[in-house]
């Protein structure tokens, strides 16, 4: 009885410059870019998101990170959670 073989068959050789391709350039946009957002709404966002870190802060879970943000003067929270035994969180 013969076996046959599992192995894929072997690629075709490529043939060298089947396909040509335009030296590279620099992509020129025509349009402005689209403004999702004005610059109040950004602000606005960015602004809430520090009220947040500020109020309710930020889990942080390796250690490393916790050194680093205490080192650079954040004051850090333990707080017990039922998904790990300490988690801290950053208050400016």
């Amino acid at each position: 009885m013969t076996e046959k073989s599992r192995r894929r068959p072997a690629r075709k050789t490529r043939t060298i410059g089947a396909i040509t391709q335009p030296p590279w350039k620099q992509i020129l946009y025509q349009r402005p870019a689209l403004a999702m957002l004005s610059d109040d709404e950004i602000e606005s966002i960015h602004q809430t998101s520090l009220t947040i870190l500020r109020e309710v802060g930020m889990a942080v879970l390796a250690p490393i990170a916790r050194d680093k943000f205490a080192q650079a003067g954040l004051k850090l929270i333990i707080v017990a959670s039922e998904y790990t035994s300490i988690q801290m969180l950053l208050n400016h």
